[in-house]
């Protein structure tokens, strides 16, 4: 958990981005392909009644975001999502994140669960 990017960052997200990140967790999966997108319902998170600007501006900005990773004994940086599309009609958010992160999500979810963290409404 110690060596674990998306955990040691999650705390420092705002909310809004923390809840972005728990609709991404409540859905992956070990067996998810890597570029599965994933389909946020904002209603789902209470988000749906900001400004869509401001939701726009706040997932623009979370896309910015970057964790550092090993890979092949090699530090990068990797973005937290990779590509966001926020449809303002339908109050939904589609994403994807590089499969990089996938393990650093499920350990997010499991250290979530067992702190019994509301992150699934």
């Amino acid at each position: 958990m110690e060596n674990n990017p998306v955990i040691k960052i999650y705390n420092k997200l705002t909310l809004f981005d923390q809840k972005i990140i728990n609709g991404i967790i409540k859905q992956v999966n070990r067996d998810d392909e890597d570029t599965k997108a994933y389909l946020i319902n904002l209603i789902d998170f209470g988000l749906d009644h900001l400004n869509p600007s401001d939701i726009t501006e706040r997932l623009k900005k979370l896309v910015k975001v970057s964790v550092k990773v090993s890979i092949d004994g090699e530090l990068a940086y990797v973005p937290l999502l990779t590509h966001m599309k926020y449809e303002d009609h339908d109050k939904k958010v589609i994403l994807t994140f590089n499969s990089l992160l996938k393990p650093y999500y499920l350990e997010l979810r499991d250290v979530l669960d067992y702190l019994d963290h509301p992150y699934s409404l």
